[in-house]
């Protein structure tokens, strides 16, 4: 078999990219959305602490992808195939 060319190699890291980052931010939109529902005592007060929560987590694992991707997009590029 012949080894993956840089180009694939980038059309894949950029598919895991840009789905985890969908993933990501959906967890910090849903993390807003219930801090507003909390808020309009639509659900009880201790739900603030699992929607913060999961927000914290979207947040920081959106920042921490962007940080991987472009690291590992300099190996790619760096990279003599």
């Amino acid at each position: 078999m012949a080894s993956r060319t840089r180009r694939q190699k980038r059309h894949d890291l950029n598919r895991r990219w840009s789905i985890g980052l969908i993933v990501s931010v959906a967890a910090v939109g849903v993390a807003i959305i219930g801090i507003v529902l909390v808020q309009a005592e639509v659900l009880r007060d201790a739900w603030v602490y699992a929607f913060f929560g999961l927000g914290a987590i979207g947040a920081a694992s959106a920042m921490l992808q962007t940080i991987i991707r472009g690291k590992a997009g300099d190996d790619i590029d760096e990279a003599k195939l």
